[in-house]
């Protein structure tokens, strides 16, 4: 925001500083013009044994004169199988909706958006906890933008099959205000596959430097508030 070619843009952002043994935070970047920050605080799950990353909320006030409670999580990983790992993701679905439960408790029509890498697919436990409490997954389906070209049918590549592990829940009541939802898949973000198609332009392979951006694509959500 400060360095960079967005330099010019005014970004701020704010980001968590949490335990994490590889050093992985998350973080909002906003623009300050449509976008006005009230607050925002990590929230550290309790999980076993694991030193993973915090979860991220905000608060601010778009220009609509709406207010948008925001939650990012980037759960704890699959490694080690998915079955063995799901607790630690479950437990970390539960601390952030207990502050989604807050939240409610004194906001009861707050527009909430949850978002970021869940590590879990749509159909699994800790993704149908999210959906039973109120919310809708919109990223759901979703396929990417130029998906008649690059045939990209999800954030991310494994073994030449797209799925996806990044998701998008909003709350019920702000599903009217929803635009679009869709997967950033622009040729910068991508490289060909050797298996067919495309895959994401990864930043490493392995312990290898890529020279790429990331191994996941982006989701963009598009409201329109009143």
């Amino acid at each position: 925001t400060k360095r960079s070619m967005l330099r010019g843009a005014g970004y701020r952002y704010v980001m968590t500083n949490s335990q994490d043994m590889r050093g992985i935070d998350v973080a909002i970047m906003y623009n300050p013009l449509t976008f006005s920050l009230e607050k925002s605080y990590s929230v550290r799950p309790e999980v076993d044994n694991l030193l993973t990353r915090d979860i991220l909320y905000a608060k601010g006030v778009v220009r609509a004169r709406d207010t948008l409670h925001i939650f990012v999580v980037h759960a704890p990983s699959r490694r080690g199988g998915q079955t063995s790992t799901e607790k630690n993701r479950l437990q970390v679905e539960k601390r952030m909706m207990q502050s989604v439960d807050s939240i409610r408790s004194t906001e009861p029509s707050a527009k909430i958006v949850l978002m970021g890498d869940f590590n879990d697919y749509s159909n699994d436990k800790a993704l149908k906890d999210i959906v039973s409490s109120g919310f809708i997954e919109i990223s759901y389906g979703i396929k990417g933008k130029n998906y008649k070209e690059t045939k990209v049918s999800g954030t991310y590549k494994y073994q030449g099959a797209w799925n996806s592990l990044d998701h998008i829940f909003i709350s019920d009541n702000s599903k009217k205000y929803v635009e679009k939802c869709f997967i950033y898949d622009a040729k910068w973000l991508l490289e060909e596959d050797l298996q067919g198609g495309y895959k994401p332009f990864r930043t490493y392979l392995g312990p290898r430097y890529h020279h790429g951006i990331s191994d996941h694509l982006p989701i963009v959500l598009q409201l329109k508030l009143e």
